[in-house]
């Protein structure tokens, strides 16, 4: 085993060895400050994630909604990515129209769910 570095710890005094010497190899020290560091990166790094609920057969509609669009693809997913990308966003609902058309409406309060089968919703 090779020694890399060696640290003195304590004073005995002018031209006498230190009290006590620690030794490690850098190999290891390096190691350590990785495994130590790593952690704090990778949290630092990491987008903040935002909850939601994802709810089939729910409404969550109101009349004070503030946002309302027609969606080119009927796909819940994309209401819900709405809610996420908007910031008064609390409450979204997904509608299947009896036409074959869907709608996507935003809420910017948590509305309460009712059962129906026209809609998928959620909540942030």
């Amino acid at each position: 085993m090779e020694i890399d570095d060696c640290i003195g710890l304590g004073a005995a005094g002018y031209g006498q060895p230190p009290l006590t010497e620690v030794c490690i190899k850098a190999e290891e020290f390096v190691s350590w400050r990785l495994l130590l560091g790593l952690p704090m990166v990778v949290f630092l790094s990491l987008p903040a994630m935002a909850q939601t609920t994802y709810q089939p057969n729910t409404d969550r509609r109101s009349e004070t909604d503030y946002e309302e669009f027609v969606m080119g693809r009927p796909n819940p997913q994309l209401c819900l990515d709405a809610c996420l990308n908007s910031a008064p966003c609390r409450s979204w609902t997904f509608v299947n129209n009896p036409d074959g058309s869907a709608d996507g409406r935003l809420g910017n309060h948590k509305q309460q769910p009712v059962a129906d089968s026209c809609c998928t919703s959620g909540t942030r």
